[in-house]
């Protein structure tokens, strides 16, 4: 198996990171340390590379990452790309024993998302999307749990070819307008990727492997990472060592 991190800065705001910098460069070099024992590729670019600090002792592949306006474009361009034993994750995940994952599902995520997030976190940002048919397509989707792609890989082909056209049909539609009127369009990355993998997912009736159930690890996903004060987030990330 072989670990793949996609990470840019040019998709987000310039004073979040320069406040989340230190943070992240603790992320980054506790991730690399847990997962030496897997082959890891890392994908970023310059900017970011710096950013973390220029680690050394990694393997380490500049991407062209200059048209990605959400976070989540990077995971999204990968997915054709990624060969039978690669997986996309994050470096805000701590494993704590090795990863396993069955590649005989048609998609694998992380985990789904808490039933409360969908109304206190994503109804509210589709509340204040100022385009009525884009509003109207999230709020017509069935939900049947939001798929966290913290751990990520799309198996099957034509769910992979389904959520990528959709995707950027609509992903593309979006920021042309917000660009137009100058909305922000920044937060809405992951309700556009975990949205429409969860519309593609139902319309394909596609099988779903989680990896939180087969496997220990903490996804410090979102904000939670930042908020959480050093000392704790060290007993976190050193709560098992890797056998």
């Amino acid at each position: 198996m072989k670990l793949v991190c996609p990470f840019t800065v040019n998709a987000g705001q310039e004073d979040y990171l320069i406040s989340t910098q230190e943070r992240n460069i603790l992320l980054f070099n506790s991730f690399i340390e847990k997962n030496k024992y897997y082959e890891f590729l890392f994908l970023t670019d310059e900017k970011s590379f710096k950013y973390l600090g220029s680690p050394s002792n990694i393997n380490v592949k500049f991407y062209n990452t200059s048209e990605f306006k959400f976070i989540d474009d990077f995971k999204v361009a990968l997915l054709p790309q990624l060969t039978k034993d690669d997986l996309i994750i994050d470096f805000d995940i701590i494993l704590y024993s090795p990863i396993s994952i069955d590649y005989s599902f048609d998609l694998i995520i992380d985990r789904y998302e808490e039933d409360w997030a969908y109304e206190k976190v994503y109804l509210k940002l589709i509340d204040k999307i100022p385009f009525d048919d884009i509003k109207s397509y999230f709020l017509n989707i069935k939900y049947t749990g939001i798929p966290n792609i913290g751990i990520f890989k799309i198996i099957n082909e034509k769910l992979l070819a389904d959520y990528c056209t959709e995707y950027y049909t609509l992903r593309t539609k979006f920021i042309t307008l917000s660009e137009t009127i100058g909305f922000n369009y920044r937060p809405y990355s992951a309700l556009f990727s975990q949205f429409i993998l969860m519309n593609m997912k139902n319309k394909n009736s596609s099988t779903t492997f989680s990896a939180n159930i087969a496997n220990r690890y903490k996804h410090l996903n979102g904000d939670i990472k930042y908020k959480l004060n050093k000392d704790t987030l060290l007993r976190i990330i050193n709560k098992v060592d890797m056998i």
